[in-house]
């Protein structure tokens, strides 16, 4: 559950390994250290057969979360289909009720930290448990892992780990009422950071809560505070250098709002979306060492009865796609070769759930017809088109979706169930 979610509201994959021939001469330019100025490609599968055109991206696979019917499984895109791949459950005590699959974050292409946000879930009431650690990696699939909790209560929302090898988490606890005679609830959020397996609480939030996350690996800016003491609000921004969060005042002609999300790949640059709460809208935004800018909304993203701006943005260096999660609307923002464009999933009637954007140009979207979350569509995002894949047959559901492989971003944070 997420604390402030009405405020925003308000604010409107086994590896696919090269197929390799049992004969002598497989030269088909799948050599595994991808050196394309060596010319080893005999086979002639690519249109110009030239091996200045490297075309080995075989490696890069989506892995899918969902949900089969009975449990929270996941699978992982082969050259022969999609292999299914188990989970482990947690073991929930008399006081636990539920539990959803947390943040997960993919770090160079290779291994997913992740954890089971655990809660107790009532009539009148919800409060945070605990969490579970994951790991994940090709060779061993999902397991637990001896990583202790942060602290008692606390479930995880953003997940980082920077060059130096340290692992952070952003984690909370949250008790909500809405009894018939009045409603309320108590939260507190801390960020840590871990040596070893052993969580050191780094920097105290109380009452705020990060509403957005983007810690690229070598830190700087990282993420958006927004702290709550009944009236007012105030808006600040979290900076990450020499090892330590800061917390500064948003800029000048920023102050009148938050900002829902971030995507960034260096300490520097990156984009964002803004929430100008007296104005009651969203609008898309540059973060740069120089300032902050606004990017104005293309035309066809204007049209109709609301103009559409994305609540979440996902993406590397100039390739970032922006996407709604609220409501059926057929429109996504996609930057790509220097340009800004509004683009529809005509032909579907969908919310937008999720992206993955790759660093050789390839994108995919995760929607869901009708908003009926049993009725997943997942598609490559073209240039000028939408390609439809398959599903596995046994996935009802798609909780996440994620990539593993070489063009994967250093670090791809995808947010957890809610």
């Amino acid at each position: 559950m997420k604390p402030f979610r009405w405020l925003t509201i308000f604010c409107l994959l086994v590896l696919i390994l090269a197929t390799m021939s049992a004969c002598k001469n497989d030269d088909d330019d799948d050599d595994k250290e991808d050196q394309d100025d060596v010319d080893d490609d005999d086979d002639q599968d690519d249109d110009d057969d030239n091996d200045s055109v490297d075309d080995d991206n075989d490696d890069d696979r989506l892995l899918l979360v969902g949900f089969d019917g009975e449990r929270i499984a996941s699978w992982l895109q082969t050259a022969d289909g999609w292999q299914k791949m188990d989970i482990p459950q947690p073991e929930l005590t008399t006081d636990e009720t539920d539990f959803r699959l947390g943040p997960s974050l993919v770090v160079d292409g290779q291994t997913i930290h992740s954890a089971w946000n655990i809660t107790n879930e009532q009539t009148y009431c919800s409060t945070t448990k605990r969490h579970q650690w994951l790991l994940f990696d090709e060779a061993d699939g999902w397991r637990f892992v001896e990583r202790e909790p942060t602290a008692a209560g606390h479930n995880v929302r953003h997940l980082g780990l920077t060059t130096d090898g340290v692992f952070w988490a952003d984690t909370y606890y949250h008790y909500s009422w809405w009894y018939p005679n009045g409603d309320g609830y108590e939260h507190d959020e801390q960020l840590y950071n871990f040596t070893g397996n052993a969580p050191v609480a780094a920097y105290d939030l109380q009452t705020g809560s990060v509403e957005a996350w983007a810690m690229p690996a070598t830190g700087g800016w990282a993420g958006v505070l927004i702290e709550y003491e009944f009236a007012p609000f105030t808006f600040s921004f979290l900076t990450f250098a020499d090892s330590q969060w800061t917390e500064t005042a948003m800029p000048p002609d920023w102050q009148n709002g938050f900002i829902t999300a971030l995507t960034t790949d260096d300490a520097q640059t990156g984009y964002g979306v803004f929430c100008e709460v007296d104005a009651k809208g969203f609008s898309l935004i540059r973060l740069a060492a120089e300032g902050w800018t606004q990017i104005p909304t293309p035309d066809s993203c204007l049209a109709g009865d609301l103009a559409y701006v994305p609540r979440r943005l996902t993406g590397v260096a100039e390739h970032v796609i922006g996407y709604s999660t609220y409501w059926t609307d057929n429109r996504f923002l996609e930057l790509r070769d220097g340009q800004w464009n509004c683009r529809s999933t005509i032909g579907y009637e969908t919310v937008i759930r999720g992206a993955v954007v790759l660093t050789d140009g390839r994108a995919f979207l995760w929607l869901d017809l009708d908003l009926s979350s049993d009725d997943p569509v997942l598609v490559e995002v073209l240039p000028d088109s939408l390609d439809t894949m398959s599903l596995p047959d046994d996935l009802l559901r798609i909780e996440q979706l994620l990539a593993v492989g070489p063009d994967v971003p250093p670090r791809l944070l995808v947010d957890g169930a809610r």
